[in-house]
């Protein structure tokens, strides 16, 4: 039996697949978690199970080896690195939340030890007051990124820490978060109007035009389409070189498309 393990390259239905995670199922067999490497699938992620499908493992000897040209393999470095970052972590172990900026207490790794060893990551943190309940919640936020589970982070509190929350999770472990206040709510309702004239007098509601299908966006839906807060959006815009800002008087616009490929060409912002 094939020991199955992350970076490892397989060939499934005629294709190259990398393996990004590996699980065990009930029957016992493995789920491995792939992303797409060969043309036809680059990119594209699917799930393959190990008691279904022929699976061939490449040998890394038959690799051909390419020359990396550029100065100090800045490169391969890179590469190697961006492979590293995507890795998913499939232990209990911490990874990223232990390493923000903060003076980390001992005691405020275990909610999310606690969180990892369960099989669906559900906790009550009821710290009193002063000993880093908000740092807590950001380790395990961490984590849970880290490891695909992160993917949409919903925060309800109070309106006075809304501010401190949102700045304690960019400063200390680069969690974007966007304010949505009732002041917030209400200028996305007057800029989104909900109907339109027709010829016969009649109003019908406007066709809502999702984030992902718009020219141009605001700074808030460009941030939240994107992930990357507000302040940064707004340093970027600012230098003059900038290809994707479009200025309308005093406000600025997002183009959609020349920001998509903005972020597909930066290694890091």
């Amino acid at each position: 039996m094939v020991d199955y393990a992350p970076g490892m390259r397989t060939i499934i239905r005629d294709e190259e697949w990398m393996v990004k995670k590996v699980e065990k199922n009930n029957m016992g067999n493995n789920a491995l978690y792939c992303v797409g490497v060969s043309p036809l699938v680059k990119d594209k992620e699917a799930v393959f199970l190990t008691d279904l499908e022929e699976i061939a493992v490449v040998d890394p000897k038959d690799v051909k080896l390419v020359i990396d040209g550029s100065s100090f393999f800045r490169r391969t470095q890179l590469y190697l690195e961006s492979q590293w970052r995507q890795q998913i972590p499939t232990d209990t172990d911490l990874h990223i939340g232990d390493k923000a900026a903060m003076d980390l207490m001992p005691y405020q790794l275990e909610p999310t030890q606690i969180s990892l060893r369960r099989p669906r990551q559900r906790i009550l943190i009821a710290d009193t007051v002063g000993l880093g309940k908000t740092l807590e919640a950001g380790i395990l936020m961490s984590e849970l990124i880290a490891r695909g589970k992160g993917r949409r982070i919903l925060v309800v509190t109070v309106k006075s820490m809304m501010t401190q929350f949102q700045k304690e999770m960019w400063n200390r472990f680069t969690i974007p978060l966007v304010r949505l206040d009732s002041k917030k709510i209400h200028d996305i309702r007057t800029k989104l109007p909900s109907v339109k004239e027709t010829h016969g007098g009649r109003r019908k509601p406007m066709k809502e035009v999702p984030i992902w299908e718009k020219s141009n966006l605001s700074l808030e839906e460009a941030a939240a389409y994107s992930g990357i807060g507000i302040n940064k959006l707004r340093e970027l815009t600012n230098e003059k070189n900038c290809r994707f800002v479009l200025w309308v008087g005093n406000k600025r616009l997002i183009k959609r498309r020349l920001f998509d490929q903005y972020i597909e060409q930066e290694y890091s912002i």
